[in-house]
């Protein structure tokens, strides 16, 4: 994938939901508690610049937001950056967690993001195992 140019249109991905295992409903505090309990591998994992188009995609960025983390001028460090990040996920809806690993999995070239999507996969579907919930969702 060529560098992340904001004034190009995002890319399509050939990756579909029908590639992605049941993903479950959480509500905002179970997705930052995965993502909190996750955060070092995040932090060492995630691609910012492999990732930013596939979050404009699917409407996990703001324009505003995109602008933040993806600045010229270094106000962030990348640590910054993904805390950020990883901060709003959880306010873009019931959602944002699944949209996000959905994002991981469509950015895996070069990556660690297959691997990173299962870990927060796992991790989801264990805390709403811990509910007892078996209901699931799709990003569409």
């Amino acid at each position: 994938m060529e560098p992340y140019d904001p004034e190009e249109s995002t890319p399509t991905s050939t990756f579909t939901t029908t590639d992605t295992p049941q993903f479950p409903n959480l509500t905002p505090e179970e997705q930052q508690e995965v993502l909190n309990a996750h955060h070092p591998e995040i932090r060492n994992f995630l691609d910012l610049e492999q990732i930013f188009p596939y979050l404009i995609q699917r409407n996990l960025l703001t324009d505003m937001e995109r602008e933040e983390l993806h600045s010229s001028v270094d106000v962030y460090n990348r640590n910054q950056k993904i805390t950020r990040l990883v901060s709003w996920l959880p306010k873009k809806g019931s959602d944002g967690l699944q949209r996000f690993v959905f994002c991981l999995r469509s950015s895996v070239e070069g990556t660690a993001h297959q691997e990173l999507a299962d870990i927060l996969q796992k991790a989801a579907q264990e805390v709403a195992a811990k509910r007892g919930d078996t209901e699931t969702g799709h990003t569409s």
